[in-house]
């Protein structure tokens, strides 16, 4: 006999094998002696009434009680209670560290995340090894990232499922095992239970049949030397070798062996499947009556198994070890290692057809109880385990997935069905991924809706994914598999309409459907474009910001930003002036102004008006200003060198934090200190011409270097063509800082 709580998962290897002692005469009747003796027993049931009746009628009511409370409600799976025994524990006594995880792991459980955290990092502080707080504190958007695939999955209870327990499915040559409670079994010729309390239940091993709808229906017993009197299951079978591995309670002369704990442990069998029915069970090499190996999982060649063990040297509470087949033989035990084994419990190994092992842990960051997480070997190294999130993990315990190939759909175990019930079930889970974006267009200015426009998506590197055209009711959408962030929706009517675009943030709102606001499209009278390049490499810019503003009312019209191909497209009034406006960080901006002004309606080129050419801002770069021309022996500004300072003018005004150093070069003809001296007078009278046009003094600073910073070999006694000295002749300014 058992009791449910033996059966939860949580207690891995002795979930639905601990033997319940006949409870020997107490000595004395101190109700604490009682609750401590049926703790130690495995009845939790009546140790909790035990301690209640000392807490609540003797009123010993201190912190030794209510931590045996808290512990007592942990085991029996009562989460929420155990979470009030714990609050009231740790509020007058925090001797006992281990409190502080268990009352965070019971924060989570209620949803109180943020709370979980803070009693997580006061136990990371007292033992900072642990890994089950330390995966919690690694990423505290852990519980936001846990819920946000969740939309995409739909998941059942399954109509097999019963009052009785249900789990451990595994593929068995088309079919499903799974261990199972309350049919016939003809190995007892009476119903599965012998009494009529769920305590008295034990498991076998039954064969269901998928049906369409993925519901299981029962097909029969597992004929064989698989089921014995006492438990069987969970189980793994193997299509290679006809092998069924098998978890059974340790049992001899037919009764269990008890170890010195006074509980019977679990051992591993293997039944070889022989003309149809399978053999009488043998154990495997690995097993003891001191420790439990429990939930195999065979790998699809046969030649690896993983469990799960409790034994001397692990990591944690429970850890996943492996042995493999050497001829007739197995290996020692190899634990898998801290990667995947923690402080806390690891169980339910599960081997996919893609190699990917399935387990579950209350080690790792998970929501609560036990979760299933999925790795891989990667060059000999297991991945870090990724938590499969909600609603295949959930607050309670969930363990033992039997995934479809591919992974996004399968079985699993669950104990979640109600919330004061720690019973497991069988659950069917699907993901899909696939994101409806949708919306509507239609003409500015009038109801009714646009047929036939052109809408396009595309990433947000420019890519074209699909090109569509609106219903008869301006209705268009797009089904995509979501693998970026941002996207953006183009709409157009051809060439006599603008082009809107809308982008969507995914990854913010993570929807089915993507419902985009009416999009509206202007019939085109002028359209202005152009394309942002790199001066240097000619190549287009992605993120610059583009502002047009009508520039007789002041209003800001409209922002685009550029994409990976640098366009940018605006959509003109008749006979209007305006103003654009380029900007991006880190990059000299600037402005320019166009008009519709006489001009007839069609494509205005930008760059036209606008120098699309654009540099990075690099602080003491050298940048030559052109067409800077002197009289000769003269430091005069000339009329036809303002036109390019007029240049500099509004690169100062479009950049108002960026300060220069205005500098005049001569060639080596001449005295050394008569060019120094000129070129310092010819940079100062261009200098004042530019704080003359309204720059701020401070921003700009003019300095003469004469002949002493040469672009070629021709210094003083060496012969050079005009053409030669005449490139030392310019005039530069350099960024000092922006």
């Amino acid at each position: 006999m058992f009791t449910n709580e033996d059966m939860k998962p949580r207690k891995l290897l002795t979930y639905s094998f601990i033997i319940l002692m006949t409870v020997a005469p107490l000595l004395g009747t101190a109700q604490i002696k009682k609750g401590d003796f049926f703790f130690e027993n495995y009845e939790y049931g009546l140790a909790l009434q035990a301690y209640e009746f000392a807490y609540d009628e003797q009123l010993i009511q201190n912190p030794m009680m209510s931590r045996k409370l808290a512990n007592t409600h942990r085991m029996l799976g009562n989460v929420k209670e155990s979470m009030i025994w714990y609050k009231k524990t740790l509020h007058k006594d925090d001797s006992q560290v281990i409190d502080m995880l268990h009352y965070a792991e019971a924060l989570k459980y209620v949803g109180d995340y943020e709370e979980a955290l803070k009693w997580y990092k006061l136990y990371n502080m007292r033992v900072p090894e642990d890994r089950r707080a330390i995966s919690h504190l690694e990423n505290e958007n852990f519980i936001k990232e846990f819920y946000q695939d969740s939309v995409f999955y739909t998941w059942k209870n399954l109509r097999m499922n019963t009052k009785n327990p249900e789990f451990g499915i595994t593929k068995y040559k088309g079919d499903y095992l799974i261990s199972y409670v309350g049919v016939e079994n003809p190995e007892l010729g009476e119903k599965y239970y012998k009494g009529e309390r769920t305590e008295d239940l034990y498991l076998d091993v039954y064969v269901f049949m998928r049906d369409k709808e993925n519901e299981l229906a029962l097909e029969d017993w597992l004929e064989g030397g698989v089921n014995s009197k006492y438990h069987d299951g969970p189980v793994s079978f193997c299509e290679a070798t006809n092998e069924l591995f098998i978890t059974r309670t340790n049992v001899a002369n037919g009764k269990p062996v008890l170890d010195s704990k006074g509980k019977a442990n679990l051992k591993i069998h293997v039944s070889k499947l022989e003309g149809g029915e399978f053999a009488k069970a043998v154990e495997l090499p690995i097993n003891s009556d001191d420790f439990s190996n429990a939930h195999p999982a065979i790998s699809k060649d046969g030649k690896t198994l993983y469990f799960a063990s409790n034994r001397d040297g692990g990591l944690g509470e429970t850890d996943l070890y492996m042995i493999q087949r050497s001829g007739d033989s197995w290996t020692n035990p190899v634990n898998l290692g801290p990667i995947i084994n923690t402080e806390g419990e690891e169980c339910f190994p599960s081997i996919a057809d893609d190699d990917i092992l399935y387990f579950s842990s209350t080690g790792h960051a998970g929501g609560g109880g036990l979760d299933i997480f999925k790795t891989e070997m990667v060059k000999g190294k297991w991945t870090k385990p990724s938590n499969l999130g909600y609603p295949v993990n959930s607050p309670k315990d969930d363990f033992g997935i039997c995934p479809d190939p591919g992974g996004e759909s399968g079985y699993f175990s669950s104990n979640r069905a109600d919330e004061n019930s720690i019973q497991d079930d069988i659950y069917y889970f699907q993901f899909n991924a696939m994101v409806d974006i949708r919306g509507k267009v239609r003409k500015a200015g009038e109801l009714k809706y646009l047929e036939n426009a052109i809408v396009r998506l595309y990433e947000d590197d420019g890519t074209l994914l699909f090109e569509k055209r609106s219903d008869v009711d301006g209705y268009f959408d797009f089904q995509i598999i979501p693998d970026r962030c941002r996207y953006r929706v183009e709409v157009t009517n051809g060439v006599d309409y603008s082009v809107e675009s809308y982008i969507i943030d995914y990854c913010d709102n993570r929807l089915q459907f993507y419902d985009i606001p009416l999009i509206e499209v202007v019939e085109l009278n002028y359209m202005a474009q152009g394309t942002i390049l790199n001066k240097e490499t000619k190549e287009p810019v992605k993120g610059f910001k583009a502002t047009l503003y009508n520039s007789q009312t002041g209003d800001q019209i409209k922002t685009i930003e550029t994409g990976r191909d640098g366009r940018m497209q605006f959509n003109l009034l008749f006979e209007t002036d305006y103003k654009l406006v380029l900007t991006k960080e880190g990059w000299f901006a600037r402005s320019g102004v166009f008009t519709t002004k006489g001009l007839a309606p069609g494509i205005i080129e930008i760059d036209r008006f606008v120098n699309l050419l654009f540099e990075e801002i690099a602080v003491d770069k050298a940048i030559e200003v052109e067409n800077i021309y002197y009289d000769f022996n003269k430091f005069t500004v000339r009329e036809d060198a303002k036109p390019e300072l007029d240049k500099l003018v509004e690169m100062m005004t479009d950049n108002p934090s960026v300060k220069i150093e205005l500098s005049s070069h001569t060639d080596s003809q001449g005295g050394d200190k008569y060019n120094l001296v000129l070129s310092d007078q010819r940079a100062k009278a261009a200098t004042q011409y530019i704080v003359s046009k309204g720059v701020e003094p401070y921003r700009i600073i003019g300095k003469g270097y004469g002949e002493l910073i040469l672009k070629n070999e021709c210094s003083n006694g060496v012969q050079c063509s005009d053409t030669k000295h005449e490139q030392n002749r310019r005039t530069e300014f350099k960024v000092l800082e922006h």
